[in-house]
């Protein structure tokens, strides 16, 4: 009897061993990532830091690792879900939005001076961004003394400063975001009228106006334009610059002379005739697409 209860005993230990071995070979259940873009993959989940998550596929012990910020949520095996919530203070760019690598701007103070001014910038790669500009010359401002009539085009590379110092780890920011140098050629050629008053008639109470010929102006200049481009928001430009370099101004016409060279040129201003030095300044808001 004595043999038997233990043959009992250790048959139950047995089978316990066994079922504990069985159990132990069975893989643990899969642990399931939800991307934001919608994909699902199973995987095995090793760690859940700060700023990514590291796991490695069922079948490969490769650890991958990914930015929590590509991660909607995770299903534990356990059939615990973690939720991946936005930091509200994080300074990085969206997907999305650094997807907007083009923007149209218009020169904020430019229907004040007489013309209007359109731009268009897209950036090229990093660090270095295409720019050209449209103007019309007679849209805005009617009540400028000196009326003109003409167009405008320029054009430029902005290349855009780099960080001072540079770290593992750190992201580009927004390819239409910081400080830059940009070299520019512009061009314009507008139409001058000029009315006077010569003769009035108290009797009548109406002057005569005439009108002299019309003298044609035609501007180039090559500046070096410094400013700083912030993006704002999801989509929104400012830009501010300040410009210096050369300018040349050729006149023609039955009054042209010397008297009738301008040093306000719409996009720039000539410091002088014998100081061809072109100076520029101005502040345009766009929107990124």
């Amino acid at each position: 009897m004595k043999t038997t209860n233990t043959l009992r005993i250790v048959s139950i230990f047995g089978l316990f061993l066994l079922h504990t071995a069985v159990i132990a070979q069975q893989p643990a259940p899969a642990d399931t990532i939800v991307f934001t873009s919608g994909k699902q993959i199973a995987v095995r989940l090793d760690e859940l830091g700060l700023d990514e998550v590291k796991y490695h596929a069922i079948d490969d012990n490769v650890v991958v690792s990914v930015e929590k910020t590509d991660v909607a949520r995770i299903h534990m095996g356990n059939g615990k879900i973690i939720h991946m919530t936005a930091d509200a203070f994080n300074v990085g760019f969206s997907k999305e939005v650094m997807r907007k690598t083009h923007v149209v701007k218009v020169e904020f103070l430019s229907f004040a001076l007489d013309h209007i001014t359109m731009s268009y910038e897209q950036v090229l790669k990093p660090w270095m961004n295409l720019e050209v500009r449209a103007t019309g010359i007679g849209a805005g401002n009617q009540n400028m003394q000196d009326q003109c009539v003409g167009f405008g085009v320029a054009g430029g590379i902005k290349f855009i400063s780099r960080p001072d110092h540079l770290s593992r780890g750190m992201k580009l920011g927004h390819p239409l975001h910081g400080r830059y140098v940009r070299p520019e050629l512009v061009f314009n050629r507008f139409t001058s009228v000029e009315r006077h008053n010569d003769t009035y008639t108290w009797s009548s109470g109406y002057s005569t106006i005439y009108e002299r010929s019309p003298i044609h102006y035609t501007n180039v200049a090559f500046n070096v334009v410094l400013g700083k481009q912030r993006f704002l928001g999801d989509g929104v430009t400012l830009d501010t610059w300040v410009g210096i370099g050369y300018g040349f101004q050729s006149i023609d016409g039955e009054q042209a002379n010397e008297e009738a060279l301008k040093s306000y040129c719409y996009n720039y201003a000539i410091l002088g005739a014998d100081l061809p030095i072109a100076v520029s300044a101005g502040i345009s808001l766009g929107v990124a697409f």
